[in-house]
């Protein structure tokens, strides 16, 4: 996906391989955690269930455009994952010209449990 104007991978773009990426380490982290539990018709653990969680912030930091034909190399590499933040820091690289052309910090928080006597609102 261009941005038709310039040739340039589009910010939009950009934010949703970020957005991908970022959700591995914590699938690869609660497939682990899932592994290790005992019963197995257990619920999943909290971070198996990352992709889905919503996310409290995502930060990117565009640092150079890459263009049509550009090899690019996403790096995504899990910096917290305890409590109920999970943080994840992703680098997008062009190969062929060696630079750095986003960065980003991505938070995803758990959604809390619903409480037991929990009811629908019609509205």
């Amino acid at each position: 996906m261009l941005s038709l104007a310039e040739g340039v991978l589009h910010p939009g773009c950009s934010a949703y391989l970020i957005d991908m990426v970022t959700a591995l380490p914590f699938i690869i982290i609660g497939l682990a955690k899932d592994e290790q539990r005992s019963t197995s018709n257990s619920y999943p653990s909290k971070f198996a269930m990352a992709p889905f969680s919503p996310s409290q912030r995502l930060d990117i930091t565009f640092h150079d455009a890459a263009t049509l034909g550009a090899r690019l190399k996403i790096i995504g590499k899990s910096t917290t994952h305890s409590g109920s933040s999970l943080i994840v820091r992703c680098e997008i690289w062009d190969t062929g010209e060696e630079r750095l052309v986003a960065s980003a910090m991505h938070c995803k928080v758990m959604p809390s449990k619903k409480p037991p006597s929990a009811t629908l609102i019609k509205l």
